[in-house]
């Protein structure tokens, strides 16, 4: 877990995919979920929780954090599918996969880009331009 907590403290990232060698999916671990584990004066730049963070993370496996079996898309699924898994469900994120394999992450935010994107071209009469 240490790995994941120096990705999450030096990249604007909020969610990292969990695979195997393969890229298969095993899991996702987001950023609130490493926040939960942070000692509660981590904010304040504690010394004291640095090093209790420091050493938590480092005696956890990402296999202890991940969120197993998380929602996976096919490449190919409409768009639509996804923004309806993202109302339907209250997570943030989805995994895009290729025949079979982690290819990226879908975040809710990705979407609320692209819908600006199409609003700044005046296409407001399809959302999905």
């Amino acid at each position: 877990m240490t790995e994941v907590a120096l990705i999450f403290e030096t990249q604007n990232i909020h969610h990292i995919p969990v695979v195997s060698e393969e890229m298969k999916v095993l899991g996702v671990i987001s950023h609130r979920d490493y926040c939960q584990l942070q000692h509660h004066f981590s904010r304040l730049g504690s010394k004291v929780a640095k090093e209790y963070n420091d050493r938590f993370f480092s005696s956890l496996t990402v296999k202890d954090v991940k969120t197993p079996n998380p929602i996976i898309l096919e490449k190919t699924d409409k768009l639509e599918k996804a923004l309806d898994l993202f109302l339907e469900n209250k997570f943030q994120s989805i995994i895009v996969v290729e025949e079979d394999r982690c290819i990226g992450i879908l975040s809710t935010h990705d979407l609320l880009s692209h819908f600006k994107k199409c609003i700044q071209k005046n296409e407001t009469d399809n959302i999905f331009c």
